[in-house]
């Protein structure tokens, strides 16, 4: 179970020298820039592969932070950190931003320990994708379209629908969820019918029905066929009737 901590509570433990862990759960790039003092550096999706090495007493109380309160890394990374089997694991939601509009010192530079060497895929390296698939979904589900995005998409990520031309990059890709998104007035249903993962691959048929701005009610039955790499989607193709959208 994750518990919540306010910044006044971590800001307490930290000057009363109470033993904690923190672990900022975004990429090197942003926790290079800066960090809270002290705090190891590990990626939401990279848990599986950093903590037993960086996180090695899962009685430890350990408290995950990220970005801010919209950024989804530190949800996803301590409620992972509790399925492996830590005891005592802490959510900072507010996070980095939080932290340094209060005036609390921050330091920068490369994480203390670098990452382990990239294995070759096994069965638990199989299980490590079922795990980004099903956090994936359950965002989805949920309707933050952006934060999954975000999390789990490559910078290099292709996404393709039906025969059209592929997108390539994050960014321009970010842009069509921007306008799906802002398109949306009401979800009426979202959810993953049926979910397949085999190795770095997974299928999923998303079944959804919103209505537009514009008062167009549109029911999408789609299946995405996608790729995956060191945690990321590097490609997706959707599948879908045209038609049923007209």
């Amino acid at each position: 179970m994750v518990s919540r901590i306010s910044r006044d509570e971590l800001k307490d433990r930290l000057d009363r020298t109470i033993p904690t862990t923190l672990v900022e759960a975004l990429p090197p790039m942003y926790y290079e820039d800066a960090h809270l003092p002290g705090a190891l550096n590990i990626n939401h999706d990279q848990v599986d592969a950093l903590a037993p090495t960086l996180l090695p007493d899962k009685d430890a109380e350990i408290v995950v932070y990220c970005a801010n309160t919209p950024c989804p890394n530190s949800e996803l990374a301590a409620e992972r950190l509790a399925r492996l089997g830590y005891t005592r694991v802490f959510e900072y939601v507010e996070g980095k931003q939080d932290w340094i509009e209060a005036g609390y010192p921050t330091e920068s530079g490369p994480a203390p320990s670098p990452a382990p060497e990239a294995k070759p895929e096994t069965p638990e390296t199989k299980a490590d994708t079922r795990e980004q698939v099903r956090q994936l979904v359950a965002l989805v589900e949920q309707g933050r379209f952006l934060d999954a995005f975000d999390a789990f998409y490559a910078d290099d990520v292709t996404m393709q629908e039906n025969g059209n031309p592929p997108t390539v990059g994050k960014a321009a890709n970010r842009t069509r969820e921007e306008q799906f998104v802002g398109y949306v007035a009401e979800i009426r249903e979202n959810r993953a019918a049926s979910v397949i993962v085999d190795g770095d691959r997974s299928v999923i048929n998303w079944v959804a029905e919103y209505t537009g701005v514009d008062g167009k009610r549109l029911r999408f039955d789609q299946v995405a066929h996608q790729t995956w790499r060191d945690g990321k989607i590097i490609s997706e193709r959707f599948f879908y009737d045209s038609a049923a959208l007209a």
